[in-house]
């Protein structure tokens, strides 16, 4: 019986080609949308999931407010740890990071530049917790001493090829050598952290020489077997209360009472390391997280697709009622019964979604690559784990064919047998309602995406044209000119003799999120006033302001020739408001700042007030900071001529060459460095702009089908309206209007909700954000009708322009 089933169901696919062949374009194209998010989620959800122990193992961070300004990083003091293991009984095992920046690396004389993102602190608690896989060293002790490296087995090859790495030595930053103590595998990329290069922590003098008032360690801890979480957290206070009250006392001139009481607090909270990927983005990550609101929001954006492609099923199935209607009558007179139709006409369906889903198969595979590219991700076929996979694709393919044809299977099968067979069933005309409102719901979909995907660049487009506050344009920073030691400034001069240069700043900091250095900062001299506040850092040179480009609303710039500049300070207009200060008294005003870790106090004195300026991401308000004469000289920033970049990099290059001594040369666009903040809205709008074409794409195909079956039913009507002498163009405007109709009043639905969801929802994660423009509207509406319109034109005009001669003959 089943396999009679399947005959008569590939035999009326092959029958009704046409609208089958769009039915499974239209199921291909969704489910391997739903394969592809699949996929996407899979490896989102399963970060930090495969240590043996994950689930008692937790991030400690740290939140709080100082001076009316809240904070949370995910760094506490280096002494955090090990406290934690000796005080707390539910404490098993401790683990630390700290990330000291990029790295120049000698080896034998060749030299690599390794960046913040390969090589970190750590201690011999991080292999153990975190199941590090060793290739080659001893894990239990390899990275217990000072100067010791673990490396990947990717960076062990870039450094050593074929050679053993045990007991080779690598140089750091011209200064110390670090013996190579352990090779393990790569880690995985489903892990919060994906570093090549291990130090050992106590290579560091910060790890037991800092303050506890100094954060700057990643840490984590892991609980015994069966302990709360709750319970350490409640411990957390009085530690903080015995620990930070002494340095608040001697540093500031208070106790943490009082602290406490003029609005400050700090607390540390755990955060499961399963969960971190997902659900942490507080300051000072170790990577890049996701966020937990993406990973539902394209979700449901790929079940929509999918559920776009299962209306057309729906809606070509109920409109070719009539075209089966006299073979359900036959069957049922021959005596059928009603759920053996029903089985009949889901087995069409099952046929037709197992097709689809081997072509979206194919699909997935080929479209992988370009999605691996929008997600930022490294996402291979091989990642899957097909034992739970496997089922729950084909699970999925077979609920597609249930969604998609339960209902034309009980529709169908309900038919009268003796009103079918005599022709009084027109066409499925019953069910026009459901029918319309099905495309509505379509073409909804559809111009929420393209309203979504235009919303996204407009904001993107607002970001980018903002006022900055200083000029990012045509700035070049070399990035590694602590290397040159006492030959910095030769650098830069022989540099500036070529006109391609307009000014050049020896610098430690640029105004980037990428660029930090924070400092407590308190008006006047004394640490324990209420103003005090941690804030940005920016160590300059004379030159900085005006190559950089900064607008000096109130006092001076540097002056080289003072020698007092060398303690003055410029502020932000939102650290003058910070401390309550006004344009009229600003100036020669004093502030201090710790410096070092053991909380050394500065003097510095006001000369002058800048123009408030981005240093970090939109989302949040303009915080405050100050630019000193600096003592960090890590980089160089050049402002190009206009159109001469490729002659002043070249320049650069050259110069490098001759004056570093072999020392790797490296550098980018301070432009470049700001935009990749916004990295994550630029890949929501790709993939935003993909799905409104899937969208849109299977909409009209549905709708094309549905035009087509239209003029099929209409053929005799079109030919009478001929021969009464209708004209081309109104047979063609009269079978498009009530589609245009649909389209139309789905613009109106789409919008509305587009609107509402932008712009409560995403534009409010910007304090700085666009209005949404009319002009989004016009071109998500005007895109759709005029797709819909192009669609139904083919089949209205090939029906208008058809002999009425054929269509009337059998009349």
């Amino acid at each position: 019986m089943i396999r009679n089933y399947i005959k008569v169901a590939f035999r009326n696919l092959w029958k009704y080609k046409f609208y089958s062949a769009i039915n499974v374009l239209g199921l291909s194209i969704g489910i391997a949308s739903v394969l592809l998010m699949v996929l996407y989620v899979q490896h989102e959800l399963s970060y930090d999931q495969y240590y043996e122990d994950a689930d008692r193992i937790y991030r400690v961070d740290f939140s709080g407010t100082m001076a009316g300004q809240d904070f949370a990083v995910a760094v506490v003091s280096p002494h955090a740890g090990p406290t934690f293991l000796e005080e707390y009984p539910e404490v098993e095992d401790y683990a630390r990071f700290r990330n000291q920046g990029s790295w120049i690396i000698d080896y034998e004389g060749e030299k690599y530049r390794e960046d913040g993102g390969v090589l970190i602190f750590a201690d011999q608690g991080v292999a153990r917790m975190f199941d590090f896989e060793f290739l080659a060293g001893n894990p239990e002790d390899a990275l217990e001493e000072p100067n010791k490296l673990v490396l990947t087995e990717t960076i062990a090859k870039k450094y050593f090829g074929d050679a053993d790495p045990m007991g080779k030595i690598l140089n750091l930053d011209n200064s110390e050598d670090y013996e190579v103590t352990g090779v393990i595998k790569d880690i995985p990329g489903n892990t919060h952290f994906n570093f090549g290069i291990f130090a050992s922590l106590l290579s560091l003098d910060e790890t037991t020489e800092s303050l506890w008032l100094s954060n700057n360690f990643q840490t984590y801890i892991k609980l015994r077997e069966g302990a709360n979480p709750a319970d350490v957290e409640a411990k957390f206070p009085g530690t903080i209360q015995k620990y930070f009250g002494p340095e608040l006392e001697q540093f500031m001139g208070k106790s943490i009472e009082s602290w406490i009481e003029e609005g400050n607090n700090a607390k540390w909270s755990l955060m499961p390391v399963t969960h971190i990927h997902l659900d942490s983005n507080i300051d000072v990550e170790l990577g890049i997280n996701g966020d937990r609101q993406y990973v539902y929001i394209f979700s449901a954006v790929a079940i929509l697709i999918l559920f776009i492609a299962c209306i057309n099923f729906m809606n070509l199935s109920t409109a070719r009622s009539a075209n089966r209607a006299k073979e359900v009558g036959i069957r049922k007179t021959m005596g059928s019964l009603k759920k053996q139709l029903v089985t009949q006409f889901l087995s069409e369906a099952f046929v037709l979604s197992m097709v689809a889903f081997l072509i979206a198969m194919m699909l997935a595979g080929l479209a992988l690559g370009q999605f691996n590219q929008l997600a930022g991700k490294e996402l291979t076929v091989s990642t899957i784990h097909w034992p739970t996979m496997l089922p729950i694709l084909l699970g999925i393919a077979l609920f597609i064919g249930l969604m998609a044809g339960s209902y034309p299977a009980f529709y169908l099968s309900g038919f009268n047998p003796v009103t079918v067979l005599k022709g009084k069933l027109q066409g499925g005309m019953k069910h026009k309602g459901l029918r319309s409102t099905l495309v509505v719901f379509q073409f909804s979909i559809s111009i929420i995406l393209i309203v979504c995907t235009l919303v996204v660049y407009q904001q993107r487009q607002y970001m980018s044209n903002q006022n900055l506050g200083y000029d990012k344009e045509q700035l070049v920073s070399v990035m590694n000119a602590y290397l040159l030691g006492d030959n910095t400034n030769n650098f830069k001069e022989e540099v500036m003799r070529d006109p391609s240069f307009l000014s050049a700043t020896v610098t430690g900091h640029l105004p980037t999120p990428s660029s930090s250095n924070n400092s407590l900062v308190f008006p006047g001299t004394s640490p324990d006033d209420e103003r005090a506040t941690s804030m940005r850092i920016i160590d300059a040179d004379f030159d900085y302001v005006k190559t950089l480009g900064f607008n000096v609303k109130l006092g001076r710039d540097f002056d080289p020739s003072l020698s007092t500049d060398s303690t003055a300070v410029l502020l932000n207009e939102a650290c003058m408001k910070q401390f309550n200060w006004t344009e009229e008294n600003v100036l020669d005003q004093q502030v201090g700042m710790f410096a070092g870790r053991q909380g050394q106090l500065d003097q510095m004195q006001v000369i002058g007030v800048v123009e408030d300026f981005f240093f970090e991401s939109m989302r949040t308000e303009i915080s405050p900071a100050i630019i000193r004469i600096g003592r960090n000289r890590g980089r160089i920033t050049f402002k190009i001529a206009p159109e001469k970049t490729g002659q002043a990099l070249a320049t650069l290059e050259s110069t490098w060459k001759e004056i570093s001594n072999g020392q790797p040369y490296a550098y980018e666009f301070v432009d470049e460095s700001f935009e990749a903040q916004y990295e994550s809205e630029k890949r929501q709008g790709a993939i935003f702009n993909r799905f409104a074409v899937l969208a849109i794409l299977i909409a009209c195909l549905g709708l094309f089908g549905l035009a087509a079956f239209t003029a099929e039913q209409r053929t005799k009507e079109i030919g009478v309206r001929k021969v009464l002498g209708a004209s081309v163009s109104g047979l063609v405007i009269m079978l498009s209007k009530e589609f245009m109709i649909l389209v139309s009043i789905s613009f109106v639905i789409g919008s509305l909700v587009a609107g509402y969801i932008m712009n409560e929802y995403w534009l409010n994660d910007f304090t700085y954000r666009t209005n949404l423009s009319p002009w989004v509207f016009a071109i998500a509406g005007g895109t759709a009708l005029l797709v819909a319109w192009l669609t139904m034109s083919f089949q209205s005009i090939r029906a208008a322009l058809a002999n009425p001669v054929q269509s009337l003959r059998s009349e």
